[in-house]
């Protein structure tokens, strides 16, 4: 035989070397993925350490005319704060930051430079923000991100209906949030599932969708 048909020879069977080996890490990947998933979701619960259990906060309930229309309603804000010993220090990160939360890169990162080591923004931010805002949050393992659920009472016909209807405020609850005040009130929940350390389900439930569960009552005025 020719050097060369033995060159090719080699060449040849390494092609084939390499392709058993590219099928046998394939495989490998889809028995971890699939068959074992059974038996890796079987350890995890074994170990108890990726139990979550989260609060389903019934939001405060509607009050609504006879036609249908809003006269009172809770909207879910969001109140950043950052843990600086638990994000990465990059400039990428806080301009990822800054990009979801609406607020200037250099606010954010200003901490680092006085030592500071937890920083509040008290205007809140809408549920869409709070959404990218989490998403960097997973991106980054940024563990120091933190996102705090509130609730903010509307009143869009406050200047005609504004005695009837009332408000509900820390010191101050009157009218129809009153009286109605158990029925608007509701029942809060919850419900458990495994996550990872980044908040993320690890047995198929849907964790970023327990927080957008609605369990109230919805008051119709005649």
């Amino acid at each position: 035989m020719s050097s060369r048909g033995a060159d090719a020879q080699v060449k040849k069977r390494a092609a084939g070397v390499l392709i058993a080996m590219f099928l046998v890490a394939t495989a490998s990947q889809a028995w971890v993925h699939f068959g074992g998933a059974g038996e890796t979701l079987k350890r995890a619960r074994a170990s108890g350490r990726f139990d979550t259990m989260r609060e389903l906060v019934a939001p405060r309930g509607k009050i609504l005319a006879s036609d249908g229309r809003i006269l009172a309603q809770s909207l879910d804000v969001f109140q950043l704060s950052v843990r600086y010993d638990q994000v990465p220090e990059s400039p990428s990160f806080f301009l990822a930051l800054s990009a979801a939360s609406g607020i200037p890169s250099a606010e954010l990162s200003a901490a680092l430079a006085t030592g500071g080591e937890r920083r509040y923004w008290p205007e809140p931010l809408s549920a869409a923000r709070a959404d990218k805002v989490r998403e960097v949050k997973r991106h980054w393992f940024a563990d120091g991100v933190s996102l705090d659920r509130v609730q903010r009472r509307v009143y869009p016909y406050a200047d005609v209906l504004g005695t009837l209807v009332g408000r509900y405020e820390a010191d101050l609850v009157t009218g129809l949030e009153s009286s109605q005040n158990r029925v608007l009130s509701g029942e809060n929940g919850s419900q458990s599932g495994l996550a990872d350390r980044r908040g993320e389900s690890i047995d198929g439930s849907a964790l970023d969708e327990w927080s957008e569960r609605r369990v109230t009552w919805h008051r119709a005025l005649q």
